[in-house]
């Protein structure tokens, strides 16, 4: 069975016996209050009490009471509180402890790990803190660690990290000692020290001295440990010597092999405090637990044992969200075929940040209740996050970065009026909308509020004087002005509400202290801001709507809303421990907003919070080591790569120094975990029932993974039977002797069963196997289609009437780049985070002012030609006329001189007034000797390119637009039975005039060349804006009693450099053709021959892209197909904002 270590009085009271019939003794006997437990781990102490409180209530008829149980950690503190001085606060967290270490490497003269004014990353501190306090725990010491320098040998890597470890050792340690503060393991050694003294003062006139504080009889049983820290084994040897009975059982045979090597020198060590070891023999030593101990990482021999196979499997899957979809179908096998509780699973893994969330998906997804002791960051709460960066705007002078996360925060609610009920909130949206248009910043160094308040000032006025200069002209821009007087009311609506901010975030950042740093954050944001009232509403609308829901769906959703409580539950326990603890060290000190903020930040980084256990209830998902003790019917380890199992070993990275003791040990703890995942319930194991599965993923989005060496070992102890326990998940898959596997074959989920429907035939044999799958799983709709499963009487009304109205091409487009993005965007509407702001002007934001500029220059030159009446023909569409502009390249200077005060008019609307925005302005018209301007650059090839003798006529030419002089949605025949209603604006169309006919040239602008389309994208199906425009322009303009045109599209690109491998760039300038017809006039300059081009061929053309749009349209209207398959996925992708929910990275 193992050892037991004990003291004399344990001997001499209960012999040697093992812990399992002492349990059942104690339980016999009903005794309970005269025993302390102690487990290796929280997991197991809770574990361990609920069990035993289930077989004493079974023995003794009674609830159980006067039951005690802790970590060795509580044991600790329950003695250093009892004998601490009285000017010592509590033992420090690992949270505040990490802030005392960030004190230190402040504060500490260094190197290497910090150069002169360096900013250093918290992970770095951190690792650094774990790398000092892993020293302490492995009991060294100031003095010990010199003797460590002093004695350099060849296994010291790097001199200077040594010595700046050394100096964070002493740094951190003087800090401690001047602030009276004790971290866990200067409170063991503490706690060690007192009771030997008082061990050794009594024991001058009392020969039987019993621990203080506790009953004379109580008696102390470690169990579920197989490694204590050095200080730890001290603190263990001063309470052996007292009286009160002591024992540590270790599951552990002398005999078996180097498995176990840590165990052999724990026990040494606990020997050395004079505790005696006795082995309790075990029955039958050739059990399967016995030869894992013996020859799984040492089977030099080649010994083998076949039977061991017969309930392991071991499975490689493509990625970790395809493992995790394998193991929820398992699961649900598991549960509905072989009728195991869910209480009786346990899934473990090393990474529980990696598959936390996926799991949390896909057992929802598949109907299995789950238990996740997960241990959340909750320097990552959505709610903590938001008070935090709350106190940011404040103390970073209203930052626009802060301000938006205030606003975007679901907890907070800005009101107009203070009153809470019926009264209107400010517009976030609008608010953001207009700043990030007017890219403000913010920040101390721009004066904080009142730079805000100078910018909407600033802004409006930009506004109002566009306003009065265009209403001053004889024919304004009914379009711009309609742009401008919307925009000024949200300016305004922005102002007032950033107005209405201003007194939320009334609060001193300046001179405060640590209690009023506290009262800022209860009372003025999380009191003020509404967030009780949030959370309170939650959980009404929570209770209101359960009904709703299915039963482990009810789950789901009350953990969410636990989740934010359990997370403010503990920001306030560590705002707390951060105020005690600060006023003791400092007093009535004052501090700024900001300085006590980052203090505050630091503590927060490190620490975590989990929701509440649920006894007995769901799959346990967890890490190995909290499985220790707790017996499981099926084991399953996910993420068994290499890395993971076993754990990588740095120290020397961080440290300077390779600890060969240390490093030896690192690598026994890690097979040691693995062996006891194996070996869990190792009574069904010995009976070969417990069943073990193992999965590791291939790949993920950015590595190939390798397979844990532990794998290896295993195969080594069944060499033969390899075969019948390994399935590569990816490939397909035979199903012959594939005992335990039959799961891969069955339908887990709604999901599953609707696809397979959708692709087979129903025989009389697969109905009957489809009602055998019903008669087990969830039955949750008869549809076959899974979208449909979850649709509304509305949302079809709502498909029957998307195309009715009129749409864009970009209606078309978007389904063609991703079906999937098509349909949350424009169907479901999820709504869209705010676009982040960039300091630069962007390219779309280049884009648009080009557009505007280009047009209002063309807008003006048509003005005076109309009304001076020199224009060689008139065009009348109805909504107005439009005369031809004839450029004269004599009048370059004019024409530079009104473009330049075009340009410095629009950009007027994105000036940031920071001094960065010159360098935007210099892009578009450059004053710099020997650089030309994007403005510049596009009038020099425009005035070129007149001696082609077509002549601008139309400028952003909208229809089916909500503007004043837009044309009328024009209807599109799409294959004599369908139609469609288009809208749109054509950037600009150039005609070219002989007699009667007219040749058009259709123009659309991109600012580079990489944006344009070619007919094969139409033919394909992905463009449609340039065909549909022709097909559009044709309509108005044969409306209007004009013959058929002919019809050139051609792109103008304004961010145009040569590239000698073009053809006839000098003749076609920044023009890149689409479609160029033979008969049209420009056709020499782009070599397009007579009959390369034909009219016909323009219509054929147009023929196929309207039945690619006719084919979306059914897609969409009828048959409600939106896959994940985005066309060219690196771009689509790459900036999507609902890669999350598609999750196409894993996919």
């Amino acid at each position: 069975m193992g050892f037991v270590v004990c003291n004399e009085s344990f001997r001499k009271r209960f012999e040697t016996i093992w812990f399992d019939d002492l349990l059942d003794k104690i339980i016999n006997e009903g005794n309970t209050e005269e025993f302390y437990f102690v487990s290796a781990t929280n997991q197991l102490a809770w574990n361990f009490k609920l069990s035993f409180a289930e077989r004493y209530f079974s023995e003794q008829n009674k609830p159980l009471v006067n039951f005690t149980i802790s970590n060795l950690e509580g044991l600790v503190k329950r003695v250093f509180e009892a004998t601490k001085p009285k000017n010592v606060g509590k033992v420090l967290s690992d949270s505040y402890r990490f802030l005392i270490f960030k004190e230190a490497f402040d504060r500490a003269k260094l190197q290497f790990f910090r150069q002169a004014n360096e900013q250093v990353s918290l992970y770095v501190i951190r690792w650094l803190s774990q790398i000092i306090f892993g020293l302490k725990e492995d009991g060294i010491t100031i003095d010990n660690f010199e003797k460590e320098i002093q004695r350099v040998d060849e296994r010291l890597v790097n001199l200077p990290k040594f010595l700046d470890t050394k100096s964070l050792f002493e740094e951190y340690q003087t800090i401690l000692q001047e602030s009276n503060l004790f971290d866990i393991v200067d409170a063991i050694n503490y706690s060690s020290n007192w009771l030997n003294d008082y061990f050794e003062k009594e024991a001058k006139t009392n020969r039987k001295i019993h621990l203080p504080f506790f009953d004379r009889n109580k008696t102390f049983l470690f169990f579920g440990f197989y490694d204590f820290k050095i200080p730890e084994i001290r603190f263990i040897g001063s309470i052996s010597r007292y009286e009160n009975p002591i024992a540590i059982f270790l599951d552990f045979d002398a005999e078996n092999g180097p498995l176990f090597g840590n165990y052999v020198e724990l026990i040494e060590n606990l020997k050395k405090y004079g505790l005696y070891a006795f082995e309790v023999e075990n029955e039958n030593a050739e059990t399967n637990v016995n030869f894992l101990k013996k020859y799984l990482f040492n089977n030099l021999s080649g010994k083998t044992k076949p039977e061991l196979a017969e309930k392991i499997r071991i499975c490689a899957v493509e990625n970790r969200y395809k493992e995790a979809k394998q193991i929820a179908k398992l699961c649900k096998y598991l549960i509905a075929i072989k009728k195991y509780k869910p209480s009786e699973i346990c899934i473990t893994t090393k990474a529980p940040e990696s598959y936390a969330s996926l799991f949390r998906e896909v057992f929802q997804e598949v109907g299995v209740p789950v238990n996740i002791t997960e241990r959340f960051r909750l320097n990552s709460s959505p709610l903590v996050l938001s008070i935090l960066s709350a106190l940011d705007v404040v103390a970073k002078g209203f930052r626009f970065k802060d301000i938006r996360k205030v606003l975007l925060s679901f907890y907070f609610r800005f009101l107009k009026k203070s009153e809470w009920d019926g009264q209107e909130e400010i517009d976030k949206e609008n608010f953001l909308d207009v700043v990030t248009k007017m890219k403000g910043l913010g920040g101390e160094e721009f004066g904080g509020k009142e730079y805000w308040l100078r910018r909407f000032k600033t802004r409006l006025q930009v506004i109002d004087d566009r306003i009065s200069f265009l209403k001053a002209t004889p024919y304004p821009d009914q379009m711009e002005l309609a742009n401008l007087e919307k925009e000024r009311k949200q300016v305004q609506r922005a102002k007032e509400d950033f107005e209405v901010l201003l007194n939320y975030f009334d609060f001193d950042s300046k001179e405060i202290t640590v209690e009023q740093f506290y009262d800022i954050i209860l009372n003025k944001i999380i009191k003020r801001f509404g967030v009780l009232k949030v959370l309170e509403s939650v959980v009404e609308n929570l209770l209101d709507s359960l009904q709703e829901y299915e039963k482990y769906d009810k789950i789901a959703k009350i953990e969410e809303v636990e989740k934010d409580s359990r997370a403010l539950s503990k920001f306030f326990g560590l705002l707390e421990e951060f105020t005690l603890l600060t006023t003791i060290r400092y007093k009535d000190k004052k501090f700024s907003l900001k300085e006590l903020l980052e203090l505050f930040k630091v503590v927060i980084f490190e620490e975590r919070f989990q929701i509440s256990r649920k006894p007995s209830y769901g799959v346990t998902i967890t890490t190995i080591e909290q499985t220790r003790g707790i017996p499981y019917k099926v084991m399953i380890l996910c993420g068994a790569i290499d890395g993971d199992i076993p754990r990588k070993y740095s120290t020397e990275k961080f440290l300077g120094k390779e600890l060969g003791k240390s490093e030896k040990r690192h690598f026994e703890n890690e097979r040691l975990e693995f062996f006891f995942f194996l070996t869990n319930n190792q009574k069904l194991f010995n009976q070969n029932e417990r069943l073990t599965y193992i999965f590791y993923p291939k790949r993920d989005a950015k590595r190939e993974f390798i397979p844990s060496p532990f794998l290896f070992s295993l195969f080594d102890l069944f060499p033969e039977r390899k075969d019948e326990i390994f399935f590569d998940l990816t490939k397909p898959i035979v199903f012959e002797n594939t005992d335990q596997m039959e799961w891969l074959n069955v339908i887990a989920s709604t999901v599953e069963r609707n696809l397979v429907s959708l692709n087979q035939e129903e025989t009389q044999s697969s109905k009957q196997f489809y009602d055998d799958i019903n008669s087990i799983y969830f039955k949750k709709n008869e549809v076959n289609y899974l979208l449909e499963n979850k649709l509304t009487d509305e949302t079809f009304q709502f498909f029957s009437g998307l195309t009715s109205k009129p749409i864009s091409v970009t209606f078309l487009e978007d389904y063609n780049k991703c079906p999937y993005r098509f349909f949350v965007d424009r169907i479901l509407r999820l709504e869209r985070p705010p676009v982040e702001m960039e300091l630069f002007l962007t390219n779309r934001e280049k884009g648009e002012i080009l557009h505007i500029i280009v047009s209002n220059f063309f807008k003006k030159l048509a003005e005076e030609t109309y009304q001076n009446g020199n224009y060689e023909f008139i065009i009348d569409l109805g909504n107005k006329k439009y005369v031809p502009v004839k450029l004269q390249p004599e009048k370059k200077d004019e024409y530079f001189e009104l473009i330049s005060r075009i340009t410095y008019d629009i950009l007027q609307k994105f000036n940031t007034e920071i001094s960065l925005f010159s360098i935007d302005t210099e892009e578009f018209i450059s004053t710099e000797p020997g650089r030309i301007g994007l403005v510049q650059l596009w009038l020099n090839y425009e005035l070129k390119r007149t001696k082609w003798g077509y002549y601008p006529c139309f400028f952003e030419l909208s229809f089916g637009m909500n503007y004043q002089d837009s044309l009328s949605p024009v209807d599109i025949d799409l294959d004599g039975q369908n139609k469609i209603s288009l809208r749109g604006k054509i950037d600009r169309i150039d005609v070219f005039k002989n007699g009667d006919n007219f040749d058009l040239l259709i123009i659309d602008y991109k600012l580079i060349e990489s944006e344009v389309t070619t007919i094969n994208d139409c033919l394909r199906g992905i463009a449609f804006q340039m065909p549909f425009y022709a097909i559009a322009f044709m309509k108005l303009f044969g409306e209007k009693g004009y013959d058929s045109p002919i019809v050139s599209l051609l792109y103008q690109i304004f961010k145009f450099r040569k590239d000698n491998k073009r053809k006839n760039e000098d003749s076609t300038f920044n023009y890149v053709k689409l479609f160029v017809n033979s008969e049209s006039s420009i056709r020499l300059y782009f070599n397009i021959k007579k009959d390369e081009a034909t009219k016909d061929d323009f219509l054929g053309w147009i023929e196929v892209t309207k039945l690619n749009a006719l084919d979306i349209l059914k897609k969409i209207k009828e048959k409600r197909d939106f896959p994940v398959k985005p066309f060219r996925s690196k771009n689509v992708c790459k900036y999507c904002q609902y890669k999350n929910i598609c999750k196409i990275e894993v996919i």
